[in-house]
This record gives structure tokens, sequence and C-alpha cells, in this order.
């Protein structure tokens, strides 16, 4: 009898402790569709990720328009050291497409969470739609989507359409899952990997202000083929993760 109402306090024991170490939450926005044209040939959209609270929008065309150069680097230097390791009160963006409302992204994100007495700390991940205004005004806002930690399922990968609120039309299409972290060491190996991940797009951004990049075809080619590669070392080290 004593056994069978311990049971409960067994499982839920053993559910903490295997939380000890927190969930990896990998996020990949594939596309949008039916987004609302801000311009005469459609928007400029990009994504813009919030974890936690507290968190700060970097504008980084408006900035850039204000320095000149040798500031520049600086600039996306002190950026990055700010933005790297996407724990809680992170925010990240993506890469604007020009002059579409169906863009296709296909960019990874990932997120480690951390958990207290078996729920996450942080219980949800926003993701939001701006258009990028070429003539640096304030970009304008095209919907978001708040996604529950709890609600993106764990050891499997999950394909949907979400609907972007506060809009009247538009909807992106994600793929997402979620992983428990069975060591430190795993976790410190996603975060290099997320890190790769944001150093890869903005080094090729500072390469581009800094004119060193002329090739743009080719330089593409280049970055997304170390993209490729970080993105191989996250997808071993999950299947590692799942194998535990």
């Amino acid at each position: 009898l004593l056994f069978f109402f311990s049971r409960p306090l067994i499982r839920r024991r053993f559910t903490e402790e295997s939380l000890q170490f927190g969930d990896v939450v990998i996020i990949n926005i594939v596309e949008a569709r039916n987004l609302a044209a801000k311009g005469q040939q459609g928007s400029n959209p990009y994504c813009f990720l919030t974890f936690g609270t507290q968190v700060k929008k970097i504008k980084i065309m408006d900035s850039l328009k204000k320095k000149k150069k040798s500031c520049e680097v600086f600039f996306m230097l002190k950026m990055l050291r700010t933005k790297c390791w996407q724990e809680e009160g992170t925010v990240v963006d993506g890469t604007a497409r020009a002059n579409t409302v169906n863009p296709v992204w296909n960019e990874m994100f990932g997120f480690c969470v951390d958990f207290a007495k078996g729920l996450p700390k942080t219980q949800a991940i926003s993701i939001a739609v701006y258009h990028n205004r070429s003539d640096g005004g304030e970009d304008v806002a095209l919907g978001s989507i708040h996604l529950k930690i709890e609600d993106i399922p764990r050891n499997e990968v999950a394909t949907r359409f979400c609907k972007l609120e506060g809009v009247g039309s538009g909807e992106v299409l994600l793929t997402m899952q979620r992983h428990p972290l069975t060591s430190p060491n795993l976790r410190d190996i996603l975060l290099v990997g997320f890190f790769f991940l944001f150093v890869y797009k903005y080094a090729y951004i500072i390469a581009k202000q800094l004119f060193i990049l002329n090739n743009d075809n080719n330089n593409n080619n280049n970055n997304n083929n170390g993209r490729s590669i970080i993105i191989i070392i996250i997808t071993t080290t999950l299947n590692q993760i799942c194998d535990c």
C-alpha cells in the first residue's frame, strides 16, 4: 500500500531530476504566406524572436546609418556579445526578404529552457513578423505568434502553419522540436552551435558593410555551406540526446 501511494512522488522526482539541465527548443521558421503588403511590391518581412522578459530590440540598419565605417565593426561586435547566448532574456532576429508577401526564410533558431519544480521558468517564445522599411523609418508589425513551451512536443518534430495574431491575414510555417538535456555538456555544445549560427549571419553583414565581399553569389553559397555544417552538428547532438 505504501509503495502504491509513493509511486506518483517517485515519478515526479524522476521528472524533475531528468529536467535539471533543462530543455533545448529548436524552431525552424520555414516560410510565411499571405502577409500584409506595406509597399507597392509587397513587404520586406523578417522574423523577430523573444524568449523571456525585459528584452530590447536592436535596430541594426538605423544604427549603421548613423555611424561611420570605423564604428560599424565595433557596433556589430558589441551586438554579437549581447545576443549570442540564446537563453532566457534573449532576443534574436532573422534575415529580411525583399518585396514579397510570401517569404521563404528556412532559418533555424535554438533556445535552452531552464526548469523549476518541473515547469519551464519562461513560459513562451514570441515570434513577431516585421516589415523592414528601406527609408530608415520604424519597422511595421505584420503580426505575431506566441508559442507556449509546453505546447511544443517533446522528442518529436511538429510542423504546422500558425496564424499571425493582431492582423487580418498571414500565417507562418514552423517546424518545432523539444528535447530534454541529459547533461551540461550537451547544453554547452548546443549553445556554441547557436552562437556560431548567429556569428555566420552577422559576420556576413559586417563584411558586406566594409565592402570586403564583392561577389554576392559566391559568398552567399559559402555562407550557406558553413551554416549547413553547423546545423548538421546541432542535429547530430539532438540525435545523441534522443538516443540517451
